[in-house]
């Protein structure tokens, strides 16, 4: 079982094919949206609450979902050079957020437990939170898919198109329990970077 821990702030960045990074500071990008899960649900959306699936569609979509304040994506008409919105997800203090059903494939057709990360900035406060696939869930790691077995975060970049740069910045988060096991995937049980 592997854990990544952030007690400071993890930024990945996914901009072109040969530049990506993974950096440790404070982030400092324009605060957009604030988006509040107030449920430790893993349920994908609940009519009642804010969980953290929900949240995500919010933030990558740009569309509101369960109780979740909408995201902020950038215009399609917006000039060259135009920061992208950061859409900060405000994790309950010390949840526990276990994952138990696919939200569907990536861009890398790998199944994912949240929605991949495309052309949007993604910060999350965890507030000493825990996102994992749920334990119960086999992980074989004999190259072949199989039900369960999932990855929690994507984040994508294009080789040819700088407007569509992603960032997922982690603070203050373990994540647990991610799986990578098929053939196509460039692994990332936890956090998986695809450049195209």
């Amino acid at each position: 079982t592997c854990a990544l821990r952030a007690t400071g702030t993890i930024i990945m960045t996914c901009i072109h094919a040969t530049s990506f990074a993974l950096l440790f500071g404070i982030c400092c990008a324009a605060q957009a949206a604030v988006i509040t899960v107030d449920s430790t649900s893993g349920a994908a959306s609940l009519s009642d609450a804010c969980t953290l699936r929900a949240a995500m569609v919010s933030a990558t979509t740009g569309v509101a979902s369960g109780t979740c304040e909408r995201g902020d994506l950038l215009a399609a008409d917006a000039p060259p050079g135009t920061p992208l919105p950061t859409n900060l997800i405000r994790l309950p203090p010390a949840a526990l957020i276990t994952l138990s059903e696919v939200h569907g494939p990536g861009i890398s057709a790998s199944a994912l437990a949240l929605p991949p990360i495309l052309g949007t900035v993604v910060s999350i406060d965890g507030r000493g939170a825990t996102i994992e696939r749920a334990a119960s869930l086999a992980c074989d790691l004999d190259g072949v898919a199989e039900s369960g077995e999932f990855g929690l975060f994507e984040v994508v970049g294009f080789s040819t198109v700088v407007a569509q740069a992603s960032t997922l910045a982690l603070a203050d988060l373990t994540l647990r329990n991610g799986c990578a096991d098929d053939s196509t995937s460039s692994g990332g049980g936890a956090v998986r970077v695809v450049q195209f």
